[in-house]
C-alpha cells in the first residue's frame, strides 16, 4: 500500500458512521468490525447483553483451537444473536467465515 492510500484510510475511517457490521474472529480483537471501513469496533459501544458479549469473547478465545467448521457454525449462531439484539439499529450484520 502506498503512503497516500495508508493515510487516506485513516481519514475515511474517521468519517465512517459504520452503517453495516461484520462479525469476525481475530486474535486480540473485538469480534465486531465495520463492513465499510474495516475498523475493529469496541464491543462495549453496542447494547449487547453481557451474556452475549461473554459468548462472543469465548468464541474468539477458541479461535484456531477448534475445528474451523465448528468455529464457523458457532459464529453464524452468534451473528444471529447479535442481529436479534441490535439488528434494528444495524440492518446489515454479516458473518465472515474463516
Amino acid at each position: 500500500m502506498n503512503i497516500r492510500k495508508f493515510f487516506n484510510s485513516f481519514s475515511s475511517r474517521e468519517e465512517c458512521n459504520h452503517p453495516t457490521l461484520k462479525i469476525e474472529a481475530d486474535f486480540s480483537a473485538d469480534p465486531i468490525w465495520c463492513n465499510v471501513c474495516g475498523e475493529n469496533l469496541d464491543i462495549d459501544d453496542f447494547t449487547l447483553s453481557d451474556e452475549l458479549k461473554d459468548e462472543l469473547f469465548n468464541w474468539i478465545r477458541d479461535y484456531k483451537k477448534i475445528p474451523m467448521d465448528l468455529h464457523n457454525k458457532v459464529g453464524k449462531e452468534l451473528t444471529e444473536k447479535v442481529k436479534a439484539e441490535i439488528g434494528k439499529d444495524y440492518p446489515s450484520i454479516t458473518f465472515i467465515q474463516q
